[in-house]
């Protein structure tokens, strides 16, 4: 944990300034307590987890980095293992998902398509019960993104009918909003969807997952 914890710290250091303006010795610390956190922590890992939410959000951002500061691709390894093992994980549940929704498959996202959120369970979304056209009552995670739609005559969301599902986190409760951020899928059973678009905006600009 303090390893993960760490990484935190060396990665405050350089946002704001973008992804390129990291200073030399925060991107090895920064590295080295990422590589560290996953080597420690893989004997003891439950079933289903691959590395700590903290590892996994920052691999991205050194494996972009890994690209001209090849000297990552050694220090790395076993981080980079561990968010392999996570991306397979993550297709995987997918798969399963896509299967068991497959008659359902509007019924776990946000037909709003900037939204982004999904839910493992059908009951976490809502559907208007208005007077609004049959067609524009698909699952919403909320008023903001069904209001456009919600009147007689308006155009419908419009739906990407290949995406079923975002798999769920290994620790996420049932009941809980998803969004995917970078690498990994962000889950919670407490928030409101529109904060967690905030910590994905905040976390975007930032660079994190550049």
């Amino acid at each position: 944990m303090a390893h993960a914890m760490l990484i935190i710290w060396h990665v405050q250091h350089f946002r704001g300034q973008g992804a390129s303006a990291i200073v030399a010795r925060y991107l090895f610390a920064g590295a080295y307590h990422t590589n560290e956190s996953a080597r420690i922590i893989r004997p003891i890992l439950p079933k289903g987890s691959a590395a700590a939410p903290e590892v996994l959000i920052t691999i991205p951002m050194l494996e972009n980095f890994s690209k001209t500061t090849l000297e990552l691709n050694y220090l790395c390894k076993d981080a980079f293992r561990a968010y392999e093992d996570r991306q397979e994980q993550m297709r995987t549940e997918q798969e399963k998902m896509e299967i068991k929704r497959m008659d359902r498959p509007l019924r776990y996202r946000c037909a709003n398509l900037v939204c982004g959120i999904g839910a493992d369970t059908g009951r976490v979304l809502q559907r208007c019960n208005g007077a609004c056209d049959d067609d524009k009552k698909p699952s919403y995670c909320g008023k903001a993104c069904h209001k456009p739609f919600c009147k007689a005559g308006a155009p419908c969301s419009v739906i990407d009918t290949e995406f079923t599902t975002i798999p769920a986190g290994r620790a996420a409760p049932s009941g809980s909003i998803q969004l995917p951020m970078g690498g990994i899928t962000f889950s919670s059973s407490t928030m409101s969807p529109e904060f967690m678009k905030e910590i994905k905006e905040h976390m975007d600009d930032s660079g994190v997952f550049r």
